[in-house]
Parts: C-alpha cells; sequence; structure tokens
C-alpha cells in the first residue's frame, strides 16, 4: 500500500512541475567537466560530515531546453545539478534523513531519473555524463548503494540500477 503511495505521489510531482530554461554561453565543455570531477571527489566524501540540519539546491545550467525536476524530503540535505549543453533532463526523487547528490551532464539529450523513499538509509551519490544521448535510470537505496558514484561517458549509453 506504502508503494502505492509513493508511486502516486511521483506521479502528482511530475504533473506538478516546472520548466527551467537557460540562458546559452559559449564554455569549454571539457575542461569544465575535468575540473568538477577533480573536486567532486573530495565534496563527496566530506559532503556528510559537514551537513547539519542544512538543506540547499543549486542548479547551473548552461544552454538550451535543459530541465530539473527535483523533489527531496529531507532534514539534511545538498543537492547540485550543472547541465551544460541542450536538452538534458533531472528527474530526482529522494525520502531520506540526509541526502548529498552531485549531477553533472555535459553533452546534449542526456537524462537521469534517481527515484529512492528509503528514509531510513542515508544517500550521498554522485552521478557524471559526459556525451551525448546517454541515460541513468537508478531506482531505489540500500548499503550497496551508499557512497555510489556513476561516471557515464559515450554516446547512446544507458544505465539500469535497481537497489531494493
Amino acid at each position: 500500500m506504502r508503494t502505492i503511495k509513493d508511486f502516486c505521489l511521483l506521479i502528482g510531482l511530475f504533473f506538478c512541475s516546472g520548466y527551467l530554461v537557460a540562458q546559452e554561453e559559449n564554455i569549454q565543455l571539457n575542461t569544465l567537466y575535468t575540473n568538477y570531477i577533480s573536486g567532486n571527489n573530495f565534496l563527496l566524501q566530506n559532503s556528510s560530515n559537514q551537513l547539519i540540519n542544512s538543506n540547499s539546491v543549486n542548479l547551473k545550467q548552461v544552454g538550451a531546453g535543459n530541465y530539473s525536476d527535483i523533489y527531496i524530503k529531507s532534514s539534511n540535505s545538498k543537492v547540485d545539478v550543472d547541465q551544460y549543453g541542450n536538452n538534458n533532463n533531472v528527474d530526482i526523487y529522494k525520502k531520506s534523513s540526509a541526502v548529498v547528490q552531485n549531477v553533472l551532464q555535459s553533452g546534449n539529450n542526456n537524462f537521469v531519473s534517481d527515484y529512492s523513499s528509503n528514509s531510513y538509509i542515508e544517500s550521498n551519490m554522485t552521478i557524471n555524463q559526459n556525451g551525448n544521448n546517454l541515460k541513468i535510470y537508478n531506482n531505489g537505496s540500500n548499503s550497496i548503494s551508499k557512497n555510489l558514484i556513476i561516471n557515464q561517458k559515450g554516446n547512446s549509453g544507458t544505465i539500469y540500477i535497481f537497489n531494493h
């Protein structure tokens, strides 16, 4: 019964979501990607220790047609989404005691769907997509997915992760 309520809530969020469009700027994506990745591992390891009753969501979108739909229910959260390119999409639904999430999309037509409603497990995840037409579907969380880092490079690849 609880999963039906969670599913209905997720569907309701999709219908009530907004559409974000960013301004386009010319930047060197590979240099930006490399700088982001090199600093990201340090942030991931230290972020859990720095979260003390704070919540923040930071979006950076450079390009046209980028979209982010983020729903976080947590007493401690830090979410960073960076989208460089065109027509990139991020859908995140997390319900947890603590959430640290970093998403970087560098390229065009990339997609991330991340859904987890396990409120007993802290979520600490980094997703990096560098290329075009890349897709990641992550559903659920458990002790194996804690501190998960996904690096996806290339063109037209899909990753499915089910943690139950």
